[in-house]
């Protein structure tokens, strides 16, 4: 992802560093106190790992592995991170009439994007989340058809979501969370988004200015993965970014601009449903919002 902190909007908070799905994650928050910062970093680094653990698609012990690697008619019991974000998956694949649709890995993993997993007979590309998994109480899922499943950049907006929660329930009045251009801005605090021209990457442009607010993009720079699912792409756009109150969804929906016309009535009402906005960057470099 592209998106980048902007030193004068954070200049004034404490930050910390740790390399955590596949990226960067950054927290940047309001405290005065040194035992009060660590403790609540600590807690939103630990929700972030436990997410990622959960939600890896190479991982032996991840939720996304036994689901992998279990026989058709057979219910799991996963982690509720995993449950909650399949369940938002399910809903989004939906509204965009599957444009946003999870269950591409074994086309990721055939263009070596993603690792063979140990269940090496690749299932086949065409289907749909929903005809793969069937949700049941108590954190469960069912499998209806031999399924691989990426949850990829939707489970890194999870995540964010995750460690903004955290620190809240350790008073943090304050801050941002970026785990590689998926960031999320709350409390009183204005935060200036700007993201890279992907064809000219020294240029840099403010695109929104967020307050309790998400923002995540996807560029040309990762339109190999991005675009695999197999739709006609949104060409005319080198730069995707989506604003929306959770990250999950921001990041979920820079799919479905990408991948459909954005003037199409599957964008339209998806983005509408969620409330969310559109920052799209053409080849020039010209900002259009929506």
């Amino acid at each position: 992802m592209n998106a980048l902190l902007t030193p004068p909007t954070t200049a004034h908070l404490r930050k910390r560093a740790k390399p955590l799905l596949g990226t960067v994650v950054e927290i940047a928050i309001q405290t005065d106190n040194e035992t009060a910062f660590v403790n609540a970093t600590d807690a939103a680094f630990a929700r972030v790992e436990e997410i990622h653990h959960a939600m890896s698609f190479h991982e032996r012990a991840s939720d996304l592995s036994a689901i992998t690697n279990a026989a058709v008619g057979t219910t799991l019991r996963i982690s509720p991170d995993t449950w909650k974000t399949l369940s938002l998956s399910l809903e989004i694949e939906a509204l965009s009439h599957g444009a946003f649709n999870p269950t591409v890995a074994p086309a990721l993993v055939q263009r070596g994007v993603l690792p063979m997993p140990v269940n090496g007979e690749i299932p086949a590309t065409a289907s749909s989340l929903a005809a793969s998994i069937s949700m049941q109480e108590n954190h469960k899922v069912r499998i209806l058809k031999r399924v691989w499943i990426d949850l990829g950049g939707i489970a890194k907006g999870y995540a964010v979501d995750a460690a903004v929660t955290a620190l809240e329930l350790h008073n943090v009045r304050a801050g941002v969370v970026n785990a590689g251009g998926d960031l999320r801005v709350f409390g009183d605090l204005e935060h200036t988004v700007a993201v890279r021209v992907p064809s000219e990457p020294n240029q840099v442009i403010a695109i929104a200015t967020l307050e309790n607010l998400s923002c995540a993009t996807s560029a040309m720079y990762y339109a190999a993965a991005e675009t695999i699912a197999g739709s006609q792409g949104q060409l005319k756009y080198e730069s995707v970014s989506v604003i929306a109150t959770s990250c999950a969804v921001a990041d979920a929906l820079t799919k479905i601009v990408w991948l459909i016309n954005i003037n199409s009535a599957e964008v339209i009402a998806t983005l509408n449903h969620f409330n969310a906005h559109v920052a799209l960057l053409d080849g020039a470099g010209q900002l259009t919002r929506i």
